[in-house]
């Protein structure tokens, strides 16, 4: 999450944007007097059912592709959302009691171009950060071997309308936890928004990529060459074999075994072992515990 010490004038950031507004019929003046505050996950505010601002005028800004009853929890929200927003269900009248939505063709696609605009008037480095930067929060006892890079911009692009790919700027940062091992050559990339995550007593290989917003739990192992996309969470104690790649926002459970050179492209259940391209689960051990 993104918190701006000094609010940004939502009405001239979005300037040079098209959208179908809807919602902000319930606030004065429409959306003239709004400032963006955050640019925030759905997770992030779903989790603080939004931020009680001190001033009223201050809200968050994210982004959606599906209406759901998770956006119930929202405040002080402005949303990129898919034309069909309006009038979709009773979530989007809820919605709109407290919450700005701005309806766009590609929300994603939206939304990263307002970011780029946050990013460019703050004059921050949200593109090429290295290890010894503001992007790195480092726990006691870590070991981070020669030539690997930690807290750079992830692989994030959306494509315009004429095909052209569009950067998501990263705001998040690498939070790496106590004794922690990182390879020579290994690669993790700081979070987009949300910060990627490496766990207490975490044990990463040689030539590993963990990319943006991974969250990998304690006792971690992972082997060499093994590759995790984006948005990746791994439970506590699993291990992740040589050359295993695992695709984006896959959830690989507690004690759960990745073996060597497995292709992964659907969640892995807890204690069990997945094997192949796809993998496959092989054996299933309920009686074990996290390390």
């Amino acid at each position: 999450m993104l918190v701006l010490d000094t609010p940004l004038y939502l009405a001239e950031l979005l300037e040079k944007q098209e959208f179908v507004l809807y919602g902000a019929q319930r606030f004065r003046n429409g959306i003239e007097n709004i400032f963006l505050k955050r640019i925030a996950t759905l997770n992030e505010l779903s989790a603080s059912r939004g931020f009680s601002a001190d001033n009223e005028q201050e809200f968050s800004l994210a982004f959606t592709a599906a209406i759901g009853d998770q956006l119930c929890k929202l405040k002080s929200t402005v949303l990129f959302a898919p034309l069909s927003f309006q009038g979709a269900n009773d979530t989007s009248a809820i919605f709109c009691e407290s919450n700005i939505v701005l309806m766009v063709d590609n929300p994603r696609l939206e939304f990263i171009k307002l970011a780029n605009l946050v990013a460019a008037h703050l004059g921050g480095t949200f593109f090429n950060d290295d290890n010894s930067s503001n992007s790195v929060v480092y726990g006691g006892n870590y070991v981070v071997k020669e030539g690997a890079v930690i807290g750079k911009a992830g692989f994030g692009f959306e494509r315009d309308a004429d095909g052209t790919p569009i950067r998501f700027p990263h705001f998040g940062r690498v939070l790496l936890g106590n004794n922690v091992e990182v390879g020579e050559n290994t690669v993790i990339s700081k979070g987009a928004i949300e910060d990627t995550e490496i766990g207490d007593s975490t044990k990463i290989d040689d030539l590993v990529y963990i990319a943006h917003n991974c969250k990998i739990s304690k006792n971690v192992m992972i082997a060499g060459n093994a590759t995790l996309c984006g948005g990746v969470q791994v439970g506590a104690a699993a291990w992740i074999g040589a050359g295993a790649s695992v695709k984006q926002n896959i959830i690989i459970g507690e004690g759960a075994t990745v073996g060597m050179g497995a292709v992964v492209t659907r969640d892995v259940p807890a204690y069990s072992t997945v094997v192949g391209n796809p993998a496959r689960v092989i054996n299933t051990n309920q009686t074990q515990g996290a390390a």
